[in-house]
């Protein structure tokens, strides 16, 4: 038996993509700029806290990267709302709907190095995938 689907992952997941593309547009590198860091920081959390509440988002952990180093990292509401227990940068969460959400980044990444065309079939780069259709 399959456990329920739950909309708030899908939601959560959603978000924290929607934030990391605004913080990945910013064209700025917050490393070396902290006036530039504090703004996005204070951005993003006013954002966070205001689509949170608005799409009833119990919680979500989130990470500002810049040259494969993570220069802000926060959690945001509850990680266990029951028994009250705050959301941090490393709350681990239930896998969900996330695992779609790194599927497409990585795939767009791998597109985005010319290593794959998103018209193409999967089987060129996993000939062992089949799925019947319908």
């Amino acid at each position: 038996m399959t456990p329920p689907r739950r909309p708030a992952v899908r939601r959560t997941a959603g978000f924290a993509f929607t934030a990391l593309l605004l913080t990945a547009t910013a064209g700025v590198r917050a490393a070396d700029n902290a006036l530039a860091l504090a703004d996005i920081r204070s951005a993003i959390t006013y954002l966070v806290n205001k689509e949170m509440s608005a799409k009833d988002v119990v919680g979500l952990s989130l990470a500002l990267v810049d040259d494969q180093k993570i220069i802000w990292a926060e959690g945001f509401g509850f990680a266990d709302k029951e028994r009250r227990r705050p959301a941090h940068a490393d709350t681990m969460y239930a896998v969900g709907d996330l695992s779609q959400l790194l599927t497409a980044t990585a795939v767009l990444q791998w597109v985005d190095r010319d290593a794959a065309a998103l018209d193409q079939p999967i089987q060129r780069h996993v000939p062992e995938f089949f799925m019947r259709t319908r």
